[in-house]
C-alpha cells in the first residue's frame, strides 16, 4: 500500500474531507468556487475508483477467492443440502461485495496524493482547506498554512482559484472516441495533479485547439503517439477478424432455416459476428500497449501539454513547464540551467 501522502517539507498529513473545501472561504464568490472544484473532485474520485485496473485486481481476486474458500465449506458443514441455495448465494454476494469494498478502498488510498496534490493546484491547503491566497512566501519557496502549519511550495499553485473559473479538471471526452473505447484516462502530471491525458487520435482534444496547432503538427503527434505498440494492435486486430470469419462460415452448416431453432442459431451468429468485428475494429483503432509516460514524452518533446495539447511555458530551475492552458505541470527534458544532451 502507498504511503500516506506529505506536504513539502516531509510531513505527513491526512487529505481534507472534500466537504470542508468551503469552509474557510471569505467571501461567496470564493465559497461558489469552491463548491465548484469540490464537485469537479468528487466526479474525478468517482471516476478512477470506479476505473478497472488490474493492479487492484491481483490485490481483490486472491481476497475474494481465500474468503470463498473459507466460507463455502462452512456453509457446507453449517446447511449440509442447503448449500446450492440461499446460503450459498449470500456467500457469493458477500465475496463479491467485500471484493468491490477492498477495491474501492484501495483506489481511494492511491487517490490520496493525487486529490491533495490538485487542492494544493487550486490554491487550497491540502490538509485543512485554509486558501493560501496572499500569504507570504518563505525563503525556501514554501507558504506555510496559518490554520495547520502545513507547508506547500508556491510554484505548485498553478490553478489558482483566485484568479476566476478555472478549466474543468476533467473535461468528458468527445461522443466519438468514447464508442471507439477511446475513453482517455485521468493521470497524475509532474506535481502530482489529476488530469486527463489527450487520446492517441487527438479527438479528446478541442477543434479549436487542433485547429491551432495546425493540421501537419495533428498528423506529425498522432504517428509518434501511435507508434508505440502497433504492431500488437494489429496481430490481435487480426486475432479477431480470422475468428469473425470462423464464425460466418458456420452460417455454410445451416441447413433448414424454417426451424425456429435455426433462426436463433443465424441470429446468434450474426450477433457474434458483429462483436468480433467491431472488437477488431477497436483494436486497430484503440490504444493498446501505449505507455502513459509516453504520452507525456511525445507532447513536452512539441513543447503541448499532455492534457490538452496546449502550449508550455518556459521551464522554470527545476525543470518544470506549465500548461498556459489549463495549469498541468510537465517535466522539461532537461534543467534550464544544464547544457542539453549531445543531439538534443
Amino acid at each position: 500500500m502507498p504511503r500516506a501522502p506529505v506536504d513539502d517539507r516531509g510531513v505527513p498529513y491526512q487529505p481534507v474531507a472534500l466537504a470542508e473545501l468551503a469552509l474557510h472561504a471569505d467571501s461567496q464568490a470564493d465559497r461558489d468556487s469552491a463548491r465548484r472544484f469540490q464537485r469537479q473532485l468528487k466526479r474525478v474520485r468517482d471516476e478512477v475508483s470506479r476505473r478497472w485496473s488490474f493492479r487492484r485486481m491481483l490485490v481483490t481476486m486472491p481476497v475474494a477467492l481465500g474468503v470463498a474458500a473459507v466460507a463455502f465449506p462452512a456453509l457446507l458443514w453449517l446447511f449440509g443440502a442447503w448449500t446450492g441455495g440461499i446460503p450459498s448465494m449470500l456467500a457469493v454476494l458477500v465475496t463479491f461485495g467485500l471484493m468491490q469494498w477492498i477495491d474501492r478502498s484501495i483506489s481511494l488510498r492511491r487517490l490520496r496524493h493525487g486529490v491533495g496534490a490538485t487542492i494544493v493546484a487550486h490554491g487550497y491547503c491540502a490538509r485543512c482547506a485554509y486558501s493560501l491566497k496572499g500569504l507570504e512566501t518563505h525563503p525556501d519557496g514554501a507558504i506555510v498554512c496559518p490554520e495547520c502549519g502545513a507547508a506547500w511550495i508556491a510554484a505548485r499553485i498553478t490553478r489558482p482559484h483566485w484568479t476566476g473559473v478555472q478549466p474543468p479538471l476533467a473535461e468528458t471526452p468527445p461522443l466519438l472516441p468514447r464508442l471507439l473505447f477511446i475513453r482517455p484516462p485521468l493521470v497524475n502530471d509532474a506535481r502530482g495533479v489529476l488530469v486527463r491525458r489527450m487520446d492517441s487520435w487527438l479527438l479528446s482534444v478541442w477543434p479549436d485547439r487542433r485547429q491551432a496547432l495546425g493540421s501537419e503538427r495533428v498528423r506529425r503527434l498522432r504517428r509518434a503517439l501511435r507508434s508505440r505498440g502497433r504492431w500488437l494492435r494489429w496481430t490481435l486486430a487480426a486475432f479477431l477478424a480470422a475468428a469473425m470469419i470462423w464464425v460466418l462460415t458456420l452460417l455454410t452448416h445451416l441447413e433448414g432455416v424454417e426451424d425456429p431453432a435455426k433462426w436463433l442459431a443465424i441470429i446468434g451468429i450474426g450477433a457474434g459476428t458483429l462483436l468480433l468485428g467491431f472488437a477488431s475494429l477497436a483494436a486497430v483503432l484503440g490504444e493498446l500497449n501505449i505507455p502513459e509516460s509516453h504520452f507525456e514524452r511525445t507532447a513536452t518533446a512539441e513543447g503541448l501539454c499532455a492534457a490538452c495539447a496546449g502550449e508550455l511555458g518556459p521551464a522554470d530551475t527545476d525543470g518544470y513547464r506549465v500548461c498556459i492552458a489549463c495549469g498541468a505541470t510537465w517535466r522539461a527534458e532537461h534543467p534550464p540551467d544544464q547544457p542539453a544532451p549531445p543531439g538534443a
